[in-house]
């Protein structure tokens, strides 16, 4: 049998303060900084001129116990060999219990990711909705669900997800708290304008200029938007088109993006005038609330105490400024008589340089009767036929990729 008088095996959990070499322990403490259990017994071994067979016989260890407390192999501690392990290694028992740890943590970091990366989708997506979108194919294979969801995102890591999130002023009608798909349009919006990278400065002056034209544009039904939106760009105010969810309804939404006016327009109601409702609000919020979303873009809750983002009055303010622009209530007081005389409207309406639909739909609004003005509305897909190709199964990339070779150029 072969003794070292340099192994002393104690059970003792506590020492004598008064014999504790405080400065030794911070020598020690310095020379093992980011060493592992195995590095400092194989460090031992060449200090003590000694091999494994010699170290377990002195420190009364099977091979097999020592190999699992090097390697963290096993999750149940055998405490006593710790200590006798520290004693070996001449370290305090503290120092060999976190060390111990460090090792036990590797072989499993892989599991413990993933579990955390399953709990991190559960909790953030709402799988069932995305998968009644398209957007998925199934909610079970999880590293599907990862890889399809970075892929939209264009993420480096699904962590990303809502990292920095913007809070946008939506025009919405019922958009709940916690809704896990409002932060997924929101999130996935915002990703498609860092793609876009508008580089042209926000000008407040060339969009004040502008305005005046922007009504006539509303008569051209398969390339006014367009149009509109071309130059809207070039005065550093990107403006985006996103089908809509069945489940979200959202008109569209004013974003904040390096600083720049970003604007979401979906085909909620799926009627043409609409878009141009939805798009002049949005610019109106970007005249006159920019500085409010440059530094805190949250609106809450409408008069129904539901917490959609919104502040009522400044929705009720940008609304009507919609409504003026494009057809104000003294004109709709003169053109009401001869609301059913279609002829009439279109004469009317072009006389002031606007769509012949947008005085139905106002209509329909005031008197909650949607099915009444189909009959008088374009067909949408007459302008949409541009952007026809823009799912929601596309990645933010593709989608930004789209606009800027097919709306902006």
């Amino acid at each position: 049998m072969i003794i070292f008088a340099f192994v002393t095996i104690q059970i003792k959990m506590s020492d004598d303060l008064e014999n504790i070499d405080i400065s030794a322990l911070m020598r020690s403490y310095n020379d093992n900084a980011n060493r592992s259990l195995k590095e400092l017994f194989e460090l031992k071994l060449d200090e003590f001129k000694v091999n494994q067979s010699q170290a377990l016989e002195a420190m009364k260890m099977e091979s097999r116990t020592l190999n699992a407390l090097l390697t963290g192999s096993s999750s149940k501690v055998d405490i006593l060999s710790l200590v006798k392990l520290s004693n070996f290694l001449e370290i305090p028992q503290s120092e060999s219990v976190n060390l111990y740890l460090d090792s036990l943590k590797k072989p499993n970091d892989d599991k413990s990711l993933d579990i955390e990366k399953r709990k991190f989708i559960l909790k953030n997506f709402d799988l069932g909705e995305l998968k009644k979108e398209g957007i998925l194919e199934n909610t079970s294979d999880f590293e599907y669900i990862e890889n399809r969801l970075i892929n939209l995102f264009n993420y480096d890591s699904i962590f990303d997800y809502r990292k920095d999130i913007l809070n946008p002023a939506y025009s919405s009608a019922k958009l709940f708290n916690e809704n896990r798909i409002s932060e997924y349009w929101v999130d996935f919006s915002r990703q498609i304008f860092r793609k876009i990278n508008n580089t042209n400065q926000y000008d407040r002056k060339a969009l004040i200029d502008y305005f005046p034209t922007i009504r006539w544009h509303s008569m051209n039904e398969e390339k006014g938007l367009w149009e509109v939106l071309k130059s809207l760009y070039k005065m550093g105010i990107t403006v985006i088109y996103l089908p809509k969810f069945k489940k979200l309804h959202v008109r569209g939404s004013t974003f904040a993006v390096n600083k720049r006016p970003c604007i979401v327009l979906t085909d909620y109601k799926g009627f043409y005038p609409t878009l141009w409702f939805a798009l002049l609000h949005e610019l109106h919020h970007v005249l006159f609330d920019w500085d409010d979303i440059l530094i805190n873009s949250v609106h809450i809750s409408d008069s129904e105490g539901m917490d959609i983002y919104t502040q009522t009055e400044i929705e009720d303010v940008a609304n009507k400024f919609a409504r003026d622009y494009l057809f104000s209530e003294d004109k709709m007081r003169e053109l009401s008589p001869h609301i059913n005389n279609l002829f009439y409207v279109k004469e009317y309406t072009k006389r002031h340089h606007v769509h012949y639909s947008i005085p139905y739909v106002f209509l329909a609004f005031e008197n909650h009767n949607w099915g009444w003005v189909k009959k008088f509305m374009p067909d949408i897909n007459r302008c949409l036929e541009r952007v026809k190709n823009i799912t929601l199964k596309m990645s933010a990339s593709e989608i930004a990729k789209y606009h800027v070779n097919y709306i902006y150029s």
